[in-house]
């Protein structure tokens, strides 16, 4: 007998305690490709024996897991994604829709780490358990004929064999054609599509007496990504003139790319996600010939900077997303 993919799912829990498995409900997140890797490091005894061969035996030495996935951009559940990447959600609203500014943790006494989180994965025959997880890098990307996705990695503790139970939101996924991109308060009708990526290089830390991680520890918060556009004036702003966003340093900008839901779940507003850099610095654009129409293409990188953190410190960039949702809460 086999067994059906698309039975498989994802779900995740922020966690209380750090590496302790998420006590409460779980959120159910929809996925494509999940992948789960048991990363175990094998130990070869390839000590010389007098004769020619190579390995005599092999012992389990470290190991973590790691998980990738992606998936569309849902208002209701990404934000724990983000949550997982950057650190607290600042909620506004007394009722919905609410309002999430989810900053970047700057917590010198507790090593400014995001909250770690559990994950349940289902391959469609077995479930797997992933405790003290911490994301890697969380990458969107949009274009006008796509939905809006994402794809991350986690790094996280030797998997358990749970059962998990699912739930699932009501929201719609969110069309590319119904993202914004506004540069220094002007909003560009020619973008044709980004990628926007949040990287932590997350690695787990070994140390004697575990053969687990005694910590899987994020990295300094990077923003970085790329933009298609058509070419349609003259005066194109990223390479034409003696400002031009990608040829001079002192062009950095604030970025606000704004993806709106078409599928009005409140009678109140159109729930969002809103991705805010205020200090960009534009770079490597390259004008192309190869279509029938002339584009370009951009590089781009956030610099920390004040605006953006929602705490003390710098940040360089601030996510908000507009759902139905009260609160993400750690059990």
């Amino acid at each position: 007998m086999a067994y059906a993919s698309s039975n498989s799912y994802f779900q995740m829990a922020l966690e209380s305690v750090r590496g302790t498995p998420a006590a409460g409900t779980y959120t159910s997140i929809p996925t494509i490709t999940p992948t789960i890797d048991p990363m175990v490091k094998q130990l070869d005894d390839d000590a010389f024996r007098g004769s020619p061969v190579m390995i005599y035996d092999a012992v389990m030495g470290t190991w973590h897991t790691e998980v990738t996935l992606k998936g569309y951009v849902y208002p209701d559940s990404f934000p724990l994604l983000l949550i997982a990447a950057l650190g607290p959600d600042v909620v506004t609203g007394s009722s919905a829709p609410y309002t999430h500014t989810i900053g970047l943790q700057n917590a010198p006494t507790t090593g400014s780490q995001p909250a770690s989180c559990t994950l349940n994965m289902f391959d469609g025959a077995n479930a797997f358990q992933i405790a003290g997880a911490q994301l890697a890098d969380l990458e969107i990307t949009g274009g006008a004929d796509k939905a809006l996705e994402w794809t991350a990695k986690f790094i996280g503790n030797p998997w358990t064999t749970p059962t998990p139970t699912e739930t699932w939101g009501t929201e719609s996924l969110i069309a590319g054609w119904s993202v914004t991109t506004s540069i220094n308060s002007s909003a560009l009708a020619y973008i044709q599509d980004f990628t926007f990526k949040i990287d932590r290089k997350t690695a787990p830390i070994f140390t004697q007496g575990l053969q687990g991680p005694h910590a899987n520890f994020a990295g300094p918060c990077e923003v970085s990504g790329t933009m298609n556009a058509v070419v349609d004036s003259a005066s194109d702003p990223f390479s034409i003139g003696g400002t031009a966003y990608a040829l001079y340093r002192s062009a950095a900008l604030p970025m606000v790319i704004t993806a709106t839901s078409t599928v009005n779940v409140s009678t109140a507003t159109y729930h969002n996600l809103a991705l805010q850099t205020s200090t960009v610095q534009f770079m490597d654009v390259k004008r192309k010939v190869d279509k029938a129409y002339t584009d370009l293409s951009v590089a781009f990188k956030a610099k920390g900077n004040t605006t953006d953190a929602v705490a003390a410190g710098f940040s360089n960039v601030q996510p908000t997303v507009i759902n139905a949702v009260a609160a993400y809460t750690a059990s």
